[in-house]
């Protein structure tokens, strides 16, 4: 229940700081929901490295409460599904397949760190007004870089190469922004205490890489 209010109220949040006054949520149904019903059961199967991890391992968690399997399986990966969101304006604005555009994002997120960030901000303090608009916005901003981040390489990048092929190539193109970011992330995830000015050292890293690569 409580994963899928938080889902609920993500989504939420997206639609509204989105698309705005122009929301018209008949026409956003028809656009988005074939396009989740399609590739949100492939989800658990595009993360990476540490996300892949973090979904067996609450799937696990959930077996263990008594959850049946595929229900328990589909819930340790709501918040994940929610990017599919972001994954469609993505792919209708660089002009891929959705399918190439979910695994390219899941890939850029296990590799800068990502899911550690929005992990770090779920876990900030709550205990007032502005704390909690302080985390709604920086996790917002996070779902920002990553999204820019992934179209840029998609639209960069060869087409007819895998992702992992294309994000290598990319990194390559811009080598050094590339080592600067990693460099600053892996700072930042070896703090004792990940605060809001942290993450928003490790939030800058990233918008720092997405413009030098876009000046070169």
């Amino acid at each position: 229940y409580l994963e899928i209010r938080r889902l609920i109220d993500r989504a939420t949040r997206w639609f509204l700081v989105t698309r705005g006054s122009g929301l018209n949520i008949v026409a956003e149904q028809r656009r988005l929901q074939p396009l989740v019903s399609s590739i949100s059961a492939q989800v658990p199967t595009m993360l990476k490295g540490h996300e892949s991890a973090r979904w067996g391992d609450r799937a696990q968690q959930l077996r263990d409460r008594g959850v049946p399997q595929d229900l328990a399986e589909d819930v340790a990966a709501l918040l994940d599904v929610f990017s599919l969101l972001d994954i469609a304006d993505i792919a209708e604005r660089s002009k891929c397949e959705p399918g190439v555009a979910a695994r390219m994002y899941f890939r850029l997120s296990e590799a800068y760190n990502i899911d550690w960030m929005l992990s770090c901000i779920t876990a900030l303090p709550r205990d007032e007004r502005w704390s909690t608009l302080a985390r709604s916005a920086l996790r917002a901003d996070v779902y920002a870089a990553l999204s820019q981040l992934t179209a840029r390489v998609l639209r960069s990048t060869d087409v007819n190469a895998d992702e992992a092929s294309r994000v290598a190539a990319w990194e390559a193109t811009h080598s050094d922004a590339v080592t600067q970011a990693r460099q600053t992330l892996a700072e930042v995830a070896s703090t004792e205490v990940a605060d809001i000015a942290v993450l928003s050292v490790a939030l800058r890293a990233i918008r720092t890489l997405l413009a030098r690569s876009e000046s070169r």
